[in-house]
């Protein structure tokens, strides 16, 4: 991509690395996390020259089996955390999946170097 002169990078974080979350206790999936948001944003910077733009999502929590099988196990930790999503539901993969195309787009090119939460609001109470 550096060579040719154009090119996108899109990488996964997780709101776990952009600040908090509770009840869970994952310091280590945190740690890791904030490592890669911030690896976005020094290659967005770094590369931003070349052509090359370097972004990240950070999801919150989305509707996967492992969550399905949270509910079952831990229905209070479930509940607890829809009760802190300001749009009162879990992501869909199909959100994720779609603000990583657009960061992927053409549509982005003007945004590198940024970690862009999908997260119904979590980050911003």
């Amino acid at each position: 991509m550096i060579e040719r002169g154009d090119g996108a990078v899109v990488i996964t974080s997780s709101i776990a690395g952009l600040g908090v979350v509770s009840p869970e206790t994952h310091a280590a999936y945190g740690a890791t996390k904030a490592a890669v948001a911030h690896l976005a944003e020094l290659l967005g910077v770094e590369w931003a020259q070349t052509g090359v733009r370097v972004n990240a999502v950070a999801p919150g929590y989305t509707a996967t089996p492992i969550l399905d099988k949270l509910k079952e196990e831990s229905p209070e930790t479930y509940d607890e955390w829809i009760s802190r999503i300001p749009i009162g539901r879990l992501n869909t993969p199909e959100e994720i999946a779609n603000t990583t195309a657009f960061l992927f787009s053409d549509l982005a090119n003007g945004i590198t170097g940024t970690v862009l939460r999908v997260d119904g609001g979590y980050g911003a109470r």
